[in-house]
Parts: C-alpha cells; structure tokens; sequence
C-alpha cells in the first residue's frame, strides 16, 4: 500500500496482523516500526526480535506457535537488510492470519528487486500488507528534524535544521541522532552551533561538489576522493544531484510564474536573504529543457544503478555526469 493509506490506518489503529516496512530510507523504517508495534501495544515480554543474520526459522515459527493462557500477544519482529526465504515467510503469515494474539512485522533496510516478490504474498486475504518507504524529499526531512527537536525541547532555526541535514549528506537518520549533541545547549541553535559540535559526514563539501559540477568546472579529482573516503556511494551521490537539481527547479518555476522569489513558499521553510538570492541566481542559468535532460539522465542513472547487476559503477556514474556537463554547456 501506499505511504498515505499506511498511515490513515495508523490514525484508525487498524493496522492488520503482518507487515512488512521496506525501501531506501531507514529512519521511516525505524520510525514507523516503532508506531506498528505501539499500535499493537506490545510490551517487551511480548516481543521476539531477530536481527540480520540473526533469523532462525524454527525459532521464529515456534514463537507463533505458542499459545498463552494469560492472553498474551506473539509478536515477531524480524530486521534485515536482505530478502528472506517466501516460503518460510508465507508460514509465519499464515500463523498470524487468522490469529487473536500472533503479529508480525518485517523491517528490511533494502529497496532490492527481489523484495517485490516477498512483499508480494503480505496480501489482505492474509491480513497482511506492505509499505515502501522512498528517500524523503528536504521539505519531509526538515519536517521529520523539526518534529524530533520538538520532542527533545530543542529551539533550533529552520535552516540549520537544514544546515545539519546536508553536512551529513541528507542522511536523515544521521541527522536526527546528532540532534542529541545539540541538546545540551540551553538557546536557540543556529548554523554557528551546528559547525561547532556537529562533525558531518560531508567533509569534502558535497554541496561545493555539486555545485562545481554544474557551473561546468573540472571534478573528476574530487568525485575519486568523495568515494575513496566512503563517505558517499554512487546511489547517494546521484540521489543528491537529483535533490538539488529539483530544488533549483522549484525556484525556476517560482520566478517565471511569479516574477519573484519567496524560499518559504518554494521549499516551506525560509533561507537567509543571501543563500535565497543564491539559489534563485543560480536556478535562472537553466532553461525548461536543460532541466528536463538533466532530471532524464539522473533519474536514468539511478536506475542502472540500482537494478542492473556486474557493473562498474564508478564508470555509470562518471558517464553521467559527463553527460550533465555536456548538457549544461550545450
């Protein structure tokens, strides 16, 4: 099912018996397994948790099997990052279909192929389902970073909210685990605080990188370094220039409708007077088609990246942005 029907079920505490949480962002994984298994009201006695390499399909089969005269429930929850075997699964859910006390629910920390076919059988006639949770776009990760800082009482401003989301290369789970660091300060947290306890994974600049690549300057130096250190991998550093590419759209379509530029309303939370001026300055050097062949090749790229298997993916991703550079000086 989709995100949005996921979570009218949620509000409705209708969530069925089987689960499974999957795709390329982990904190909604993390965050909405959590919410499953408070939705079921689970307490730790009730729980068999099983992590990665962990899975024992006797185990897990024996859990569910169990009956209790207290009333208690059974709830497996199975973490991975890989597919698992159908068939074994498809005897858990048929344990939990019919049952008063027996849940399930499967965290995979994957947006593999493969899984298309395991999320296939977590059917309604089961009382069973699926949801796929894609990267978040800035303006959802903001909002997810505001909500946690809401919850800790930390007073932080929305574009060091963003500020943080960056330096760790728009991992959001990253950022919301530093937001521990920031708690300690009793005052509003602007970017100057961020920089001073926070050490961000973007070390090398990844925004700087971008940037470089599309006003055309030389970066084959810096994409050997960005990878080397392992702070990025091919998928990342793609979905990065698709993120901003988009936003430069945004502001592009913003300021030929409206004739002038309001960050608030483009990515709903404003930006300093000079970055604003920045992005706007910046989004204006393209035009409607150079934009639709950039986001084309991105989103291509992304694709081979993810789907096709025994490739050299340094090489698929220095081809594309060679075709950007192209493309932007054309």
């Amino acid at each position: 099912m989709y995100k949005r029907e996921f979570l009218n079920l949620l509000n409705q505490n209708k969530i069925p018996n089987s689960i499974l949480l999957y795709g390329a962002c982990d904190f909604q994984i993390d965050h909405y397994a959590k919410t499953v298994l408070d939705s079921w009201d689970a307490s730790p006695d009730d729980i068999l948790t099983l992590y990665f390499g962990e899975f024992d399909f006797s185990l897990a089969k024996n859990h569910l099997a169990q009956t209790s005269l207290f009333g208690n429930q059974n709830i497996l929850f199975i973490k991975t990052d890989k597919t698992l075997d159908k068939t074994q699964i498809q005897t858990l859910l048929n344990l939990c279909a019919n049952s008063n006390q027996n849940h399930l629910l499967i965290s995979c920390y994957s947006d593999d192929g493969k899984l298309r076919a395991l999320s296939n059988i977590f059917a309604k006639t089961q009382n069973a389902d699926h949801v796929s949770f894609f990267k978040t776009s800035t303006s959802e990760a903001i909002a997810y970073l505001a909500q946690s800082a809401k919850a800790k009482n930390i007073h932080i401003q929305p574009f060091a909210l963003s500020h943080l989301y960056n330096m760790h290369n728009e991992n959001l789970k990253l950022s919301i685990n530093e937001l521990e660091k920031l708690a300690i300060l009793d005052k509003e947290i602007g970017v100057n605080e961020i920089d001073k306890l926070v050490y961000g994974t973007g070390e090398l600049g990844l925004e700087d990188f971008i940037q470089k690549i599309l006003s055309g300057k030389p970066f084959i130096q810096d994409i050997q370094r960005l990878i080397e250190s392992g702070q990025i991998d091919e998928v990342r550093l793609v979905n990065a220039l698709q993120n901003y590419v988009t936003q430069l759209f945004s502001f592009f379509a913003y300021i030929k409708l409206n004739g002038t530029c309001d960050a608030k309303a483009i990515l709903g939370y404003p930006l300093p007077g000079f970055l604003a001026q920045a992005r706007a300055k910046e989004s204006m050097r393209f035009n409607l088609t150079q934009y639709q062949n950039l986001l084309k090749v991105l989103c291509n790229t992304e694709l081979i990246l993810k789907t096709e298997t025994n490739q050299d993916k340094e090489s698929t991703l220095l081809a594309c942005l060679l075709k950007i550079t192209k493309l932007i000086k054309d």
